[in-house]
C-alpha cells in the first residue's frame, strides 16, 4: 500500500479516479478520492467482505443527520480477489484534528463548538441506541468527522453492533484509550 499522501491514478468502473491515502484502521483504508466528475469522496477499501458487511448493514439502517451516509457500495473482482468499498461523503476535519490544532495555536476550543460538537453526538448515540437498538462501540474524536459549519457526524462503524446481540467485548473493543472503565472492568456494553 503507498503511504500517506500518495496519489494513485486508475479507472474503476465508469470512472477515472485520483486516490490520496488519508487514513488506515484495523479493518480498512480511506482514500481521498477526486473523481473525474468533480465529486470529492472519502472511498472506503475494506480488508475483506465480512469487515465490509459489518459497516454495510449497519450504516444502510442508520437515517440521521449526524451520522454519516454511504453513497454507494460496490466491489472489484481482480485476478487475485475480490476487493469491497463503501463510497462516503468527505468532510474537512475530525475532530480529533480540530483540537490539536487549537492547541497547537494555544487558541482554546469555543463553548459553542464544545456544545455543538457534545449534542450532535449525544443525539447520533441516543438514536442508534433508542431507536435502532445499535451500539457504535468505538467512539473517539478522530471518530467524529466536523462540517464546515462544526456540525459532528459519526464515523466508522466496524465495531457497532446490535445492543441484543451476544457479543465478547474483548474481542473487538475499540481503542482502549477512549474506553470506558466499565467497558474495560466487565465487559459491559456501552458507548459513553
Amino acid at each position: 500500500q503507498p503511504p500517506f499522501g500518495t496519489k494513485q491514478f486508475y479507472v474503476l468502473g465508469n470512472h477515472r479516479v485520483s486516490e490520496l491515502l488519508i487514513a488506515t484502521g484495523g479493518y480498512s483504508r480511506c482514500y481521498l478520492v477526486h473523481r473525474i466528475d468533480g465529486k470529492i469522496l472519502c472511498r472506503k477499501k475494506f480488508r475483506d467482505e465480512f469487515e465490509f458487511q459489518q459497516d454495510y448493514q449497519v450504516l444502510s439502517r442508520l437515517n440521521h443527520e449526524n451520522i454519516i451516509k454511504f453513497v454507494k457500495s460496490f466491489n472489484d473482482k481482480t485476478d487475485i480477489k475480490e476487493v469491497f468499498y463503501l463510497d462516503l461523503p468527505h468532510y474537512g476535519q475530525s475532530v480529533y484534528d480540530y483540537i490539536t490544532g487549537m492547541r497547537e495555536s494555544k487558541i482554546p476550543v469555543p463553548l459553542e463548538i464544545i456544545s455543538s460538537i457534545s449534542q450532535g453526538v449525544l443525539s447520533a448515540l441516543q438514536y442508534m441506541h433508542n431507536t435502532m437498538q445499535i451500539g457504535h462501540f468505538d467512539i473517539k474524536p478522530s471518530n467524529i468527522m466536523m462540517t464546515d459549519e462544526a456540525k459532528p457526524i459519526l464515523i466508522d462503524f466496524g465495531n457497532a453492533r446490535s445492543l441484543g446481540d451476544s457479543y465478547n467485548i474483548s474481542y473487538r473493543l475499540g481503542c482502549y484509550e477512549f474506553a470506558p472503565l466499565e467497558a474495560l472492568e466487565h465487559g459491559q456494553f456501552t458507548d459513553l
